[in-house]
């Protein structure tokens, strides 16, 4: 690593005037929506996993994976080996269960792995991508484990038991297969949107130093009652002045509902000019709060914006 590029990493992004917008939005995205619109950071690179990453990850399959295991039989009851529908009897289960909850509330759920890894690649989904390949793998083990105990219980006679009394295995290997299969299907995706992820924000950074800029206003706001996490959606249509005369483009728009812009607040439009290789041009296009302009919200975003079970507000 170079001592420029380590010292562009440490050093604390600028805020502006509108605070760490790339946090709690608004963010914008011409070509993504949903939990793909992805930003970055000013003065970060693109992202990356880390070790920090990587603990993260192997605490929360072991922790998930051991909880599962002890949960298991008291979800699913039937065709149980004997001693393993009696260890889930005892009182130290019960404690263990309880800590473990416990435990959950502390660390939370993903032991940090999802806020890292959407602060890092500045996008939800690559995040619960991340999140669900770990859920998937401890699932997996804690069935596997399940299994090889089955396995081990048939390898020994049982002559006081009749044939019908010895456990199904059935359902076990069925959701064993399901979750090995949802746990390579993450592990495929996983590097595919790493990959996408990281281009995206290499282009923000290059439209960021290399783009043409220009002051831009946002003339329609649609609230589109859809929440991703705790961002809700927009469409919104930007309007301002290029060299070629008016112009407009349509996004979608992801922000807290605190952070709503108000009709008519600024941002700022890069745009730049892609030659394909079939010879023919593509303008590509970002949007974001203006760095120098203080951008107006909403008062009354938090009541207003609020999403439902049904999706109303």
């Amino acid at each position: 690593m170079t001592t420029e590029r380590a010292s562009t990493e440490l050093r604390p992004p600028e805020t502006g005037p509108n605070g760490q917008w790339w946090k709690d939005g608004p963010v914008f995205s011409t070509e993504q929506k949903g939990s793909r619109i992805t930003t970055l950071a000013p003065g970060a690179q693109p992202g990356r996993f880390t070790l920090s990453d990587v603990a993260s990850a192997v605490g929360m399959l072991l922790f998930w994976a051991g909880f599962l295991f002890l949960a298991i039989p008291r979800v699913i009851s039937y065709g149980l080996i004997p001693w393993v529908e009696e260890m889930t009897t005892q009182w130290w289960f019960y404690v263990i269960i309880v800590l473990a909850v416990i435990g959950m509330f502390v660390v939370g759920p993903t032991f940090g792995l999802y806020r890292s890894v959407s602060r890092s690649f500045g996008q939800l989904g690559i995040a619960a991508l991340a999140v669900a390949l770990v859920c998937c793998a401890s699932a997996f083990i804690a069935l596997a484990i399940h299994i090889l105990i089955y396995v081990d219980y048939w390898s020994e006679p049982h002559p006081e038991l009749e044939s019908w009394e010895y456990p199904d295995e059935e359902l076990f290997l069925i959701l064993a297969i399901i979750a090995a299969l949802a746990t390579i299907a993450c592990a495929v995706l996983l590097p595919v949107a790493t990959i996408a992820t990281r281009r995206v924000q290499a282009q923000v950074a290059r439209l960021r130093a290399r783009g043409s800029r220009h002051d831009g206003t946002i003339t329609e706001m649609k609230f589109l009652h859809e929440r991703v996490d705790y961002f809700v959606q927009f469409r919104v249509q930007v309007s301002w002045h290029g060299s070629d005369g008016p112009r407009t483009v349509r996004a979608r728009m992801a922000t807290i509902p605190a952070r709503a812009p108000m009709l008519g607040a600024t941002v700022i439009v890069y745009t730049e000019a892609v030659q394909r290789r079939n010879g023919t041009v593509k303008e590509r296009l970002l949007l974001e709060p203006h760095p120098e302009i203080p951008m107006s919200f909403d008062p009354e975003g938090p009541s207003k914006y609020v999403v439902t079970s049904d999706g109303g507000s």
